[in-house]
């Protein structure tokens, strides 16, 4: 019964380091329903990891919406960041709690970036969608009971979108995020505490990742402009410590050849 709101979202298992893995095994999101938009404004999408609690609990940060229909496709009802949580390991979910609403559906949050601090804190930082069309900087934040309660919403100064986030050895807390403006690319932001966070403290890991506009008249401008659109869709970082302290953040972006190449690269380097 659970499975009619499925909203096609999976996940697989690994039982040696990577080599090979498991058939997907659904996602249960009830009660958030699947939409039109399906990659965007669905049931599912998230930007962050999944957090392994102390008493082997998973948490599971993802962003969607109740109604079928989200605002973006007429509807009235804004996205949501919620979280699921599984007790076996993950192979059953269930809906945990919310972790971002907007009641009055004019704020939209999405795609959560969320870690757990050495201290038990989770902390989690969401893409945010103002209507009637602005995208807003990051808003934050956290909870000191496994999820399942969340403090107030505070809006960072930090422009960027999406994030994930890991405490690093040193117990200060990194973002990685798209930079979809300038000159593009991947930055981050270091914050001590993981509760409080200025771009006074941003740095660029990689800049680039959009292709110079192609020369052309009439018709064709149309169709350069159609293909930007797609360009622009880069970033969506993941980020890793090694055991050398160093860190690994890898996201996608386009190559700037004529025909653009759609790829994942990574960049390493010390905080």
């Amino acid at each position: 019964e659970r499975l009619k709101r499925q909203t096609g979202y999976a996940l697989l298992k690994s039982k040696d380091n990577g080599a090979t893995w498991s058939d997907p095994i659904e996602v249960n999101t009830s009660p958030i329903a699947r939409s039109s938009l399906g990659w965007y404004a669905c049931g599912g999408s998230g930007a962050g990891h999944i957090i392994e609690l102390p008493d082997g609990g998973l948490l599971m940060p993802l962003h969607g919406t109740i109604s079928v229909q989200t605002s973006d496709e007429g509807g009235q009802e804004t996205e949501r960041c919620f979280l699921l949580r599984s007790d076996d390991g993950g192979d059953n979910w269930e809906h945990w709690a919310t972790v971002a609403y907007d009641p009055a559906s004019i704020i939209s949050f999405s795609e959560p970036g969320m870690t757990r601090l050495k201290n038990g804190k989770l902390v989690c930082l969401m893409r945010v969608h103002q209507k009637p069309n602005r995208m807003d900087n990051m808003w934050f934040t956290w909870s000191d009971d496994d999820g399942a309660s969340w403090a107030p919403l505070k809006r960072t100064s930090i422009w960027g979108y999406p994030a994930d986030v890991i405490q690093v050895n040193d117990g200060r807390v990194l973002a990685v995020y798209g930079y979809r403006k300038g000159t593009f690319g991947v930055r981050g932001c270091v914050s001590e505490d993981g509760l409080n966070w200025d771009i006074v403290n941003e740095f660029v890991i990689r800049e680039g990742g959009v292709p110079g506009p192609q020369m052309g008249n009439g018709d064709r401008r149309l169709l350069d402009a159609l293909i930007m659109q797609q360009y622009w869709h880069t970033g969506y970082p993941s980020v890793t410590q090694l055991p050398d302290g160093t860190v690994v953040v890898a996201y996608h972006e386009y190559s700037d050849d004529a025909q653009p190449i759609h790829c994942l690269m990574c960049t390493r380097f010390k905080l």
